[in-house]
């Protein structure tokens, strides 16, 4: 089971990965791709846990976490306001 979610943990990774580089490349939406790439690296996170958890698949799935809580309330902050 541990290698079938290294793999899925693997995927998740690369899925991160190509949606921030495709979102910068393809111009404008580099907001959404780190929103998506973050989510997609917490879920390889989890998937890692639910392997064989240890003090630092923990402390990794939570540093993951905390950056991606940090980064979407930066970009929340910083986005423009709507105007009517």
């Amino acid at each position: 089971m541990t290698a079938v979610t290294d793999v899925l943990a693997l995927a998740c990774t690369t899925a991160g990965l190509l949606a921030v580089g495709l979102a910068g490349v393809t111009g404008g939406r580099w907001r959404a791709g780190a929103t998506v790439g973050l989510d997609l690296w917490v879920a390889a996170g989890l998937l890692r846990l639910s392997g064989a958890p240890d003090l630092s698949a923990v402390a990794a799935a939570a540093a993951v976490i905390t950056v991606r809580r940090l980064v979407v309330a930066q970009l929340g902050s910083t986005a423009p306001s709507a105007r009517c």
